[in-house]
């Protein structure tokens, strides 16, 4: 039982390095920025942590550091407004829109 883990987890392992491996190597060389945008309504009580995940899923699942976080203003309420303008304070990649 052990060993079919084993040679499980080997293979999981090569697949993923090698998905690493083609990713970076057909990475262009000049990545135009992208802007992700987030759109929060009403009262969204995990803003932050909603936020800051798909800033670590962007830095981690992209190779391009050259990335824009926009959160869409559409009818959030006061707390969750001040929420983001403190993480668009902290983050320089971040902005705020209102619709």
């Amino acid at each position: 039982m052990s060993f079919a883990l084993t040679a499980l987890l080997m293979v999981c392992g090569c697949v993923f390095l090698t998905e690493q491996f083609l990713t970076w190597l057909w990475k262009p060389d000049d990545i135009p920025e992208f802007i992700f945008v987030i759109p929060l309504k009403g009262k969204v009580e995990n803003a932050e942590q909603i936020v800051r995940y798909h800033d670590t899923w962007i830095k981690w699942n992209t190779m391009s550091r050259n990335y824009r976080i926009v959160l869409l203003d559409d009818g959030m309420d006061e707390e969750t407004v001040k929420q983001c303008e403190l993480l668009v304070r902290e983050n320089s990649v971040m902005s705020m829109v209102k619709r």
